[in-house]
């Protein structure tokens, strides 16, 4: 009997702990990157002149991102790396399961070289990377 009534207890703190444990586990895996890109602008929340390639007369590089899985308000950032070294992290607020959010690096004529940026979940997890270069 008493075997039974703890078998029955641990069946019981299994069943109840199992589903908190895969609540935390899809919460550290919840943020996804489902599209990246760079761009020379953004209208209508889409991207516009998408190219891994830009002269330094562009102006502006945007990096346009789309994430989905977030269950509450959190954060990304975008880090903005230039030949390596990172130059820039623009924080980005996301507030709905689906988001699209982007922020833009201004480009002088100096500013040639491989370009890469990451984006980061709140945690320091990096969700994606992509690069480009500037010639």
């Amino acid at each position: 009997m008493f075997w039974r009534v703890l078998g029955t207890i641990g069946v019981i703190v299994l069943l109840t702990a199992t589903p908190l444990l895969a609540q935390e586990a899809m919460t550290a895996e919840e943020l996804v990157v489902e599209e990246m890109t760079f761009c020379t602008r953004v209208e209508d929340r889409e991207p516009i002149g998408e190219a891994t390639e830009f002269t330094t007369e562009v102006g502006r590089v945007w990096c346009w991102t789309e994430i989905v899985g977030a269950s509450d308000t959190t954060f990304v950032t975008h880090k903005w790396y230039w030949d390596g070294e990172n130059v820039a992290n623009v924080e980005l607020e996301i507030r709905y399961p689906r988001m699209r959010t982007w922020s833009y690096k201004t480009i002088t004529s100096e500013m040639a070289g491989s370009w890469k940026v990451e984006v980061v979940d709140a945690s320091g997890e990096v969700l994606k990377e992509l690069s480009f270069e500037i010639k």
